[in-house]
């Protein structure tokens, strides 16, 4: 439960139900502290700490079938990027739960080897028939979770929704988060949020870096979150003669705040289901500009534009014509997009609960 966008997905929900009718605890595949753990004991969720597939599907079927019979759970929800998620919600219904609720999260296989794809496809069958209800941010992730045509077989929709006051721009918290990082006022920040992995292609967003400081030499590059390729992503910034710009905070839980301190906001993804964090973005008010391997369904105001991939310049030439065109009317615009959690949050409990 760090600040992924699944994690944060399942935290916008948690802290919008009604305590009063509904509680949600949480099974975490880490025995180590999370982010959001200290919030979810504050709202009264508990935490289990089970152990995760790749170390054992039988100990973790166990865990699982033993978790939702001895606390008599009947609605579990499994958050997922492929469709060997269905191995956790065969065990929750073989435990006695009623409502098995499968959202997919991605498009795409994590790595896209063959080895992925083999287990993808072996388990889809069984997500299929299992999950009772399905639910997805955008038609490519329910598609590549429950078949081709899947809406029309009973998947729904569901917003990755915000809550836009939260995220509205702040000229203070831009002030405070610049000071953090040593960055002058008037210094153009690029900025991304999201895992160093492969998936997110920063690789190529130091690339489009190192062609935008031939035009702005001073500009820095915030990327914001943590993952297996970050000590990559330090040796290529030293390559490319940009790591003296590079800032590397980590994960961090002000991410409202991160997003005031940028001039514009970039998402090279290889693949998405529909990223939050360009939700986030756009509801900061933020520029942006990301990959055409993207959902369309991403685009909700006027100041998103999508590119393709491998030329750096154009990336580069775009940012210069984008940088700092801020959106004035960002939470209406939001809202007006049906992606405001105070709605979306009646639309879940009911497809959850009733």
């Amino acid at each position: 439960m760090n600040s992924g966008g699944s994690e944060t997905f399942l935290m916008k929900m948690y802290r919008k139900l009604d305590k009063t009718k509904y509680q949600m605890d949480f099974a975490e595949y880490t025995q180590s502290k999370s982010l959001y753990d200290e919030e979810i004991r504050s709202l009264g969720g508990k935490i289990f700490h089970l152990c995760p597939k790749s170390k054992g599907f039988k100990k973790n079927y166990k865990q699982i079938y033993d978790l939702v019979k001895a606390n008599s759970y009947k609605y579990v929800l499994r958050s997922g990027q492929n469709a060997a998620s269905g191995w956790e919600l065969l065990a929750a219904k073989r435990a006695g739960a009623t409502t098995l609720i499968m959202k997919s999260t991605n498009s795409k296989t994590m790595n896209g080897t063959i080895k992925e794809k083999a287990v993808h496809l072996l388990f889809k069958p069984l997500i299929k028939r299992v999950a009772t209800v399905k639910i997805g941010p955008s038609k490519p992730t329910l598609d590549f979770m429950f078949g081709k045509n899947s809406i029309k077989h009973g998947a729904k929709l569901f917003k990755n929704a915000i809550d836009p006051s939260v995220y509205r721009f702040s000229k203070e918290e831009r002030n405070r988060i610049r000071s953090e990082f040593g960055i002058g006022q008037e210094e153009q920040v690029i900025g991304s949020i999201g895992r160093l992995t492969k998936q997110k292609n920063q690789a190529f967003l130091l690339e489009v870096f190192a062609s935008y400081k031939k035009i702005v030499p001073t500009a820095k590059l915030l990327l914001v979150g943590d993952g297996e390729l970050k000590n990559d992503l330090i040796t290529k910034g030293k390559q490319l003669g940009v790591a003296r710009d590079l800032i590397l905070p980590g994960i961090r839980k002000d991410i409202p705040a991160c997003l005031s301190s940028m001039d514009i906001f970039l998402l090279p993804s290889l693949f998405e289901g529909l990223p939050n964090t360009v939700i986030e973005a756009q509801a900061a008010g933020v520029p942006c500009i990301i990959s055409n391997t993207i959902t369309k369904e991403v685009l909700i105001t006027n100041y998103i534009k999508q590119l393709p991939l491998g030329d750096s310049n154009l990336w580069a030439k775009a940012i210069q014509e984008t940088i700092g065109e801020f959106n004035p009317n960002a939470a209406k615009d939001i809202t007006n997009a049906g992606y405001d959690i105070n709605s979306e949050i009646i639309e879940l409990t009911s497809l959850f609960f009733d």
